[in-house]
């Protein structure tokens, strides 16, 4: 093996290392019409959690629906790992319908956003990252917004220890073998 291909093997090899596994982002459409405790689309699960007992999905739209503040929604998103929530489009919510997105991790508070306006549109979120669960909350007189294209990703996952570990051993081996073709070439130069 010459030295110009070992350092492409041993390139790459700390390239691949060095990387975090990425997940590209899915979007939940809410296309799949739904009125059920739970609803799961594309790895995520939404339950119904607090005084309502349903998710309600119909035409493309996630309704928060409640009679009044008594009996406000609430709902708790989970993928069963760690997620990022990137963003929701919010086709509906009134200056009465605080809505309040909470991020945890390990049963901890890690992340919190409140809508308080007649927000419409799209909605991003920045600190939504490393999550096992984020629950959604609706509070107000009227209690009726619609949500579509939440967008989530799974969180990159670090390469473990042992992956190092093993990159370091392969480097050493190609060190070695690289230094006995050395001395081979050596040789028959001489």
């Amino acid at each position: 093996m010459n030295k110009k291909n070992l350092g492409k093997i041993i390139g790459m090899g700390l390239c691949c290392l060095s990387a975090q596994a990425l997940a590209a982002p899915v979007t939940l459409t809410f296309d799949t019409d739904s009125k059920a405790p739970t609803y799961t689309e594309k790895g995520m699960t939404i339950t119904a959690t607090g005084d309502n007992t349903d998710v309600s999905v119909f035409s493309g739209i996630w309704g928060l629906y409640g009679s009044d503040a008594s009996n406000a929604p609430a709902y708790s998103l989970t993928t069963g790992g760690l997620f990022d929530l990137i963003s929701v489009d919010i086709l509906h919510s009134d200056k009465g319908d605080p809505l309040v997105f909470n991020g945890y991790r390990n049963s901890v508070l890690v992340a919190s956003e409140t809508i308080t306006a007649d927000d419409y549109g799209f909605l991003g979120f920045t600190d939504f990252t490393g999550l096992d669960e984020v629950s959604v909350a609706v509070t107000g007189v009227f209690v009726d917004p619609d949500f579509d294209n939440l967008a989530y990703s799974a969180s990159a996952v670090p390469v473990p220890a042992s992956a190092w570990l093993f990159g370091s051993g392969l480097f050493g081996l190609a060190s070695i073998i690289n230094r006995r073709n050395a001395k081979r070439i050596a040789a028959v130069v001489r």
